[in-house]
């Protein structure tokens, strides 16, 4: 679903897709992805959303299922984010990723301030997650 000018993606846009496992959504222009976008999706591990028009996410945003419908859970191992418009990311948002590998954040507006202090911590204690260290150089270097 590359390239296709794509502007929101909405809660039922991919209902009934459990078994997809990558998913590539880059190079449109989605400014909106609803909570529960990816929700039922349980086999997804790939998810490529870079080259949009992206400003927030919810904390919510990437969790494929829930634990007894409270705690949002993501299935996600590879997360490219690169070349939006993000300049902050909501604070628990990787709390809800146990199984990620990779996050590609790179080429986007990053507010280098407290409210991004988590990602620096974050980013110590998953110091395998190279992509991580590159993009957030401001914040690691304080």
């Amino acid at each position: 679903m590359s390239y296709n000018k794509l502007r929101v993606i909405t809660g039922h846009t991919f209902s009934g897709l459990t078994a997809l496992i990558r998913l590539h959504l880059d190079h449109n222009r989605i400014e909106f992805i609803h909570p529960d976008a990816f929700s039922g999706l349980t086999s997804l591990r790939l998810l490529h959303l870079e080259a949009n028009h992206l400003q927030k996410l919810h904390p919510a945003t990437f969790s494929t299922f829930s634990l007894l419908r409270r705690f949002p859970v993501s299935t996600l191992k590879h997360l490219y984010l690169s070349e939006n418009l993000l300049s902050t990311l909501p604070r628990n948002m990787l709390e809800n990723m146990p199984q990620l590998e990779n996050i590609f954040l790179y080429g986007n507006p990053w507010s280098c301030d407290c409210r991004m202090n988590w990602l620096r911590d974050w980013s110590a204690r998953n110091s395998g997650n190279s992509s991580v260290s590159k993009c957030f150089e401001c914040l690691l270097s304080r």
